[in-house]
């Protein structure tokens, strides 16, 4: 009920092997706010209540002008991970990472926060992708402005259906200002089964050369299987949805793609593989509306068996038109419509279609 307030300190609470529930707290010009570490010996002895002490919660803290916000890392994943919930907190000026956690238990809960003018916002993953630990997490309902990077990155989460637990990215808002560096709104590499679904992405102006175009993505998602990316709205983004890589069995479906460079990118250095999109008695639904310059609705190139991209008649959801001709395209795909969004109230742009814009391909490395 009194918050304590933390100023000008290496870490403002450091912990090695202690639960803490943190409600109220303020943080401001600390390398660190909050810092944990699991580790099973202290000083070369064994503690063996570690396992008993991998909780960290935070609530309506403040974050302000620090390094790191939080600062989390489990000892391997499973249940000697990091239990991390953090919600109804603001991080505000965080020079590297809002949240940064690594080796998570199950059950990492990122909820309700706002975060403004940060390096990175939320980074969770795991480094080993060992086939036999899992981890679920959500990030929900956050709201992200300015965030010089990526705004949600997460790596190595990877989801057992038989867990019952799915991780998911939901309705999480995103917000951009003109910018000529790299910068994703959400960001995910080896996530089987992750769920990406209701988030806003918005830049408030359209890209302006090929530059831009190339770095701004809305999704960037990538050798991930199974996953459903569903019910996004991204708008004036160079790449709406960014995939690359193996991405067998996953699923974009219900996505409205408004006023982006190429709505969907499909990056052509790196073999990407993507799974036939919806079928003949279920549409894929993506929706685009075109900017008034040149651009695609989906951008590609695939090696054979060319993969099918099935949609219903309609210029809003017409996939063929200004896209790439290396997937096999069935207009007459027929069924209920199965998205949030009612499509009748949506408007059409401009439906000229200009000259096909050819943006210059990179090899594409992450930096941290």
């Amino acid at each position: 009920n009194y918050p304590d307030n933390f100023n000008g300190l290496t870490f403002g609470i450091d912990l090695l092997d202690v639960a803490l529930v943190s409600k109220h707290n303020v943080f401001t010009d600390c390398y660190t706010g909050i810092g944990k570490k699991l580790n099973p010996t202290i000083d070369g002895i064994t503690n063996q209540s570690f396992l008993d002490n991998n909780k960290l919660q935070v609530t309506g803290c403040t974050f302000s002008s620090v390094n790191y916000g939080v600062q989390a890392y489990g000892y391997i994943l499973g249940e000697t991970g990091i239990e991390l919930l953090v919600s109804g907190c603001e991080f505000n000026n965080c020079s590297e990472y809002a949240i940064r956690a690594e080796r998570l238990g199950a059950g990492c809960s990122i909820k309700g926060n706002t975060f403004t003018d940060s390096q990175y916002g939320v980074y969770l993953a795991n480094p080993s992708l060992a086939g036999s630990n899992y981890s679920y997490a959500s990030v929900v309902d956050n709201t992200l402005n300015h965030i010089e990077r990526y705004a949600i990155w997460t790596s190595g989460l990877i989801t057992l259906p038989s867990s019952g637990n799915i991780f998911s990215i939901t309705s999480n808002t995103i917000n951009y200002t003109p910018s000529n560096t790299f910068r994703t709104g959400i960001n995910v590499e080896y996530c089987d089964k992750i769920s990406i679904n209701r988030n806003t992405i918005t830049r408030n102006n359209l890209p302006t050369n090929a530059q831009e175009m190339s770095l701004l993505n809305g999704i960037w998602i990538e050798e991930t299987h199974g996953a459903k990316v569903y019910d996004n709205t991204i708008t004036r983004m160079g790449h709406g949805i960014h995939g690359i890589g193996m991405l067998n069995e996953t699923q974009f479906s219900c996505n409205q793609l408004n006023h982006n460079s190429h709505g969907f990118h499909f990056d052509l250095e790196n073999q990407t593989i993507i799974s036939d999109q919806g079928n003949l008695s279920y549409p894929s639904d993506n929706t685009w509306l075109e900017p008034n310059f040149n651009f695609m609705r989906i951008q590609g190139e695939f090696n054979f068996p060319l993969p099918n991209w099935y949609y219903r008649t309609g210029n809003l959801f017409d996939a063929f038109s200004s896209s790439t001709q290396s997937i096999n395209y069935f207009n007459y795909a027929t069924g209920p419509i199965n998205c949030d969004w009612n499509y009748s109230t949506l408007t059409l742009g401009d439906s000229s279609l200009a000259e096909l814009l050819k943006v210059a391909e990179g090899n594409y490395e992450y930096e941290q």
